[in-house]
């Protein structure tokens, strides 16, 4: 714990390590703000429901998703995912990396691509976002496809912390639409941007 005249009291968030078995496809998934689990329960659950099989792993970023980090636009939870992505690159140097995230985790995504190692970010087939607060904003050094998803009427997307029906409705089609592109790619295809 680290204070600052006793006015702000902070953790510094553990090192991410990533565990397991190497797939030829591995997506690293950042929760939104307050979810549950390593997953959350939106649309973390949907990309790993669809992704199964001995060609795909979806792993889970078990950062602490609270107010706290929101407000440090994803920063804790994006250095976890850049040590999970750097050891995962290390580790399988014949997977397809790639990273997601809702809301916050949409941030942590930004956070984790853009400060891995460059060779990392060679190896990140695509960074695909719901409800970023960011928009697909460039990641310095990252020239692979960032795949952003924002509904009409999403606040969140807009940067303003105001959490209503759209932000919360990410789990059917721009979910559906997002693995159908994670798939193309995975295969080989390129991503255009529509």
């Amino acid at each position: 714990m680290a204070s600052l005249s006793g006015y702000l009291t902070f953790s510094i968030p553990d090192k991410g390590t990533f565990k397991g078995k190497c797939a030829p496809n591995m997506l690293f998934f950042a929760k939104g703000t307050t979810e549950p689990g390593e997953l959350g329960i939106t649309v973390g659950p949907v990309l790993n429901s669809a992704l199964t099989g001995k060609d795909w792993r979806v792993i889970g970023v078990p950062y602490q998703a609270d107010l706290f980090s929101d407000l440090c636009l994803g920063l804790p939870g994006g250095m976890m995912a850049r040590d999970m992505l750097d050891q995962a690159a290390e580790k399988c140097p014949n997977s397809k990396l790639y990273m997601s995230g809702y809301s916050q985790g949409a941030l942590v995504s930004h956070n984790a691509v853009g400060y891995a190692k460059q060779e990392t970010k060679k190896r990140v087939a695509a960074v695909i976002v719901f409800g970023d607060p960011m928009q697909g904003a460039p990641i310095k050094g990252y020239n692979g496809p960032i795949i952003t998803y924002c509904l009409e009427g999403d606040y969140v997307c807009t940067g303003n912390f105001v959490i209503g029906a759209a932000h919360l409705s990410y789990t059917g089609a721009p979910s559906t639409k997002a693995i159908a592109e994670i798939k193309k790619i995975a295969v080989g295809k390129k991503y255009t941007l529509k």
